[in-house]
């Protein structure tokens, strides 16, 4: 729980938004349906897209804080930046699983003709 906290509130919408990415392409590699792959390929897209967004507004304030620290304990504004990343950790994570289940579920709907 501390892990999403120090995301802050944008972690909740990529863990949501990999959520869904990976229970369509859970859908995908069960049904080949295009419309799972298409919506697993969006949210993972969005998800990564969030991450960065979080990751980067995180930064900008952890540096916009430091004209409140001493100068010695400025340094501080990387604990910041390791804390908006757990964004993105989270995000890849997602989208490695997506793309893994992905290509099994392309892979499952190609026929063996089609492979050469």
């Amino acid at each position: 729980m501390n892990y999403m906290n120090q995301g802050g509130p944008l972690i909740w919408l990529v863990l949501v938004l990999g959520i869904l990415g990976l229970v369509a392409a859970v859908r995908y590699v069960l049904q080949q349906n295009r419309r799972d792959q298409s919506l697993a390929v969006g949210a993972s897209i969005a998800s990564a897209t969030v991450a960065a967004l979080a990751t980067v507004t995180g930064f900008q304030l952890s540096v916009g804080g430091l004209e409140q620290v001493a100068a010695d304990d400025r340094w501080i504004y990387l604990w910041g930046l390791k804390e908006s990343l757990n964004n993105v950790v989270l995000a890849l994570v997602f989208g490695v699983l997506v793309a893994l289940l992905l290509t099994v579920g392309s892979y499952r709907r190609t026929s063996p003709g089609e492979a050469r």
